[in-house]
């Protein structure tokens, strides 16, 4: 019977989580159309319902104007999401749908382990506590090696660009050639050069394109290069010696980051030794001192 509940339980459950994600998809549509319908038209006099100039309302929509694809970064799951690689609207779904229905899959494994004895509610509790945090752990480990490789990969980028600046293609023509040509090399970088080269064609800045990934990857270093771009790009002159400059400030933060990391690990290894070769080396060094005790104590004593 127990057993029998249970996967009513978990179908009902299941159920729950499609009308969650549908629900959640309709909503989105939903605030997008509120969105746009009720933006003030440019060029036009006539306000009628539409939102006050700055209201937070009409700002975010006249963002949307220039990004669509915005609406998907303003939700922080939605973020997060982006930041370990699944830009897809249809990937949030999925998310939601795992995140509903995993807690149901590791209580139900957590139970049959315990064989229903007096561990089974701490049991159920745990599988579901574990099956509710696991996908938020593992979308932030996944974005935090994103942001590693992309940060090794941002190196490459300069050199990269710096090397086609000397074959004579400018800027653009940089930017759109590494975006296509240079995915095995960049795999990391490479798909978010395509939308920032996609939303500089529509119209936007390239800072305002490049911008983004400073905060995508948590990486400030992608600010500066943004920055830098765009100079090179706005008042022309030679690039080699400006992004030579920049590649070796990032190579030297790189090997300052491998300090840091070593430091770390000296420190890690430092608590290692002391709790298992300290007691190895106190056997080692006390153990003859202490049988000639012992002995001496054994013969004082008959």
């Amino acid at each position: 019977m127990t057993t029998r509940m249970l996967l009513v339980l978990g179908v009902l459950l299941i159920g729950a989580g499609l009308l969650t994600a549908a629900s959640e998809w309709l909503r989105s549509q939903l605030t997008e159309r509120r969105l746009f319908t009720r933006l003030p038209p440019g060029g036009s006099g006539e306000r009628g319902h539409e939102a006050a100039p700055g209201h937070p309302l009409a700002t975010l929509a006249r963002r949307l104007i220039r990004d669509p694809a915005g609406l998907r970064h303003s939700h922080p799951v939605r973020r997060q999401l982006v930041a370990a690689g699944y830009a897809r609207e249809v990937d949030f779904y999925y998310y939601l749908v795992i995140r509903l229905a995993l807690p149901i899959v590791t209580a139900s494994g957590a139970l049959a382990l315990a064989h229903g004895g007096r561990w089974a509610i701490p049991a159920v509790c745990g599988g579901a506590l574990l099956g509710i945090l696991a996908p938020s752990w593992w979308l932030k480990a996944r974005a935090r090696r994103r942001g590693a490789r992309a940060q090794q990969e941002l190196i490459l980028l300069v050199d990269l660009l710096r090397m086609l600046h000397g074959a004579g293609l400018g800027t653009g023509q940089s930017l759109l050639e590494l975006a296509d040509g240079f995915g095995n090399v960049l795999p990391t970088l490479t798909p978010e050069l395509r939308v920032a080269n996609h939303q500089f064609q529509c119209g936007r800045g390239r800072r305002e394109t490049l911008e983004p990934l400073a905060a995508l990857f948590q990486l400030p270093d992608f600010s500066s290069f943004a920055e830098l771009v765009d100079r090179i790009e706005r008042y022309g002159g030679a690039a080699d010696e400006p992004l030579g400059r920049f590649a070796e400030r990032l190579a030297e933060q790189y090997r300052l980051d491998l300090k840091t990391r070593i430091g770390r690990t000296t420190v890690k290894m430092t608590v290692v030794m002391v709790l298992f070769m300290l007691p190895s080396l106190l056997v080692l060094l006390a153990a003859p001192g202490m049988l000639s005790v012992l002995r001496f104590l054994a013969s004082a004593h008959p």
